[in-house]
């Protein structure tokens, strides 16, 4: 990837939606790797997941802000930042008993833009911006579904897999945008109660992006097969994508 020029833009022709988001993914796996020595996790914590997931939310706001108003490296800085303003804020509410969840969580979340978020430029349109969106949503997705059971060591590990298989032999953007939009159908697809487990779900999604993301997925076929009266055995198998695609 180029490095960024001038003062307001950069080299957009030289710069990648998947490379941006190989960043972002690094910092991101940084605070999911450290949420696992707080002593939140440590003490599995009843809203544990919340505010995993709050902070989640938080370090991807700061990221999407700060990349909208300087460079990619200023973005990223202010997005490793966060984890230590975040997880801190987080520890010294934990000392006092007596909080309310919903307004802690807010306010920690505030705590970090105010720290993080500070001299905004005007940059020029990122070409890139639309596909990095639709690789964050992709991404949130699979952690909200892992997150259904109990946040565990292996997430962060599940989750680096599943962005390099997003990010593997990308050379065009609007090649990549079609195999993303691909994958948001599938992902959305799957009905809330399947009667199959997360994993099964997440190991079908990663075997979907690692080899079928080119397939188009049309919303009518995806419709007759959720019909089939043995849908939910088709689920549970492991040769659901080929059986889904056929």
């Amino acid at each position: 990837m180029a490095n960024e020029i001038g003062q307001n833009g950069i080299a957009n022709e030289h710069i990648h939606s998947w490379d941006v988001f190989h960043k972002y993914v690094t910092v991101m796996n940084e605070y999911l790797i450290h949420f696992l020595s707080t002593e939140n996790f440590k003490r599995r914590d009843k809203d544990c997941n919340y505010l995993l997931l709050n902070g989640f939310t938080t370090l991807t706001h700061v990221f999407k802000i700060m990349l909208n108003h300087t460079t990619i490296d200023k973005a990223v800085e202010s997005m490793e930042n966060s984890i230590y303003y975040y997880t801190q804020f987080i520890a010294q509410m934990k000392e006092n008993i007596m909080y309310d969840l919903n307004f802690s969580s807010g306010t920690a979340s505030l705590f970090v833009y105010k720290k993080t978020i500070n001299t905004l430029e005007t940059t020029k349109p990122r070409d890139y911006i639309k596909n990095l969106d639709y690789l964050l949503l992709i991404y949130r997705s699979i952690i909200d579904l892992l997150i259904q059971e109990e946040y565990n060591a292996l997430i962060p590990t599940k989750m680096i897999n599943i962005a390099i298989e997003l990010c593997r032999n990308n050379t065009d953007e609007y090649k990549f945008r079609k195999e993303l939009k691909n994958i948001m159908v599938f992902i959305n697809h799957f009905p809330s109660l399947s009667g199959a487990n997360v994993s099964t779900i997440y190991e079908h999604i990663h075997t979907y992006i690692k080899k079928y993301k080119h397939c188009d997925l049309k919303f009518e076929r995806l419709c007759q097969k959720k019909i089939h009266p043995y849908y939910g055995d088709k689920l549970k198998d492991s040769n659901y994508i080929k059986w889904l695609l056929d």
